[in-house]
């Protein structure tokens, strides 16, 4: 893939469970890891039957440069922000191209029940 394809914006977050605050409350603790350009790919009509074969619940494809960081990057602990949703990467990361340059996550969309 060449650069001109990657050409979105993805926020990659880490998710740190919760924090009390100053009046005893919860609070949903997340810390900016960095941001990226990717090419991000919907999952729908036949694709998204492929995907859901393989992943069962994959909805969108995130696809960036592979380095130290994007290589650490796991589910149930990180998440991208992509034109204000919220991208879950699901268990099966590949990397891809020459010499494991690219690497793609299947990625569930969190929609809120609001």
């Amino acid at each position: 893939m060449t650069s001109d394809e990657r050409d979105q914006r993805v926020v990659i977050v880490l998710d740190s469970g919760t924090t009390q605050d100053s009046v005893g409350q919860q609070t949903p603790s997340t810390a900016t890891v960095g941001t990226y350009f990717a090419k991000v790919m919907d999952r729908s009509g036949i694709t998204l039957s492929r995907a859901q074969q393989m992943q069962a619940t994959s909805t969108h494809l995130v696809r960036m440069r592979a380095d130290s960081l994007t290589r650490t990057i796991e589910p149930y602990t990180h998440y991208f922000t992509w034109r204000g949703r919220r991208l879950n990467p699901t268990p099966g990361t590949q990397p891809q191209g020459y010499r494991d340059l690219e690497i793609e996550f299947e990625c569930e969309e969190l929609v809120s029940g609001v």
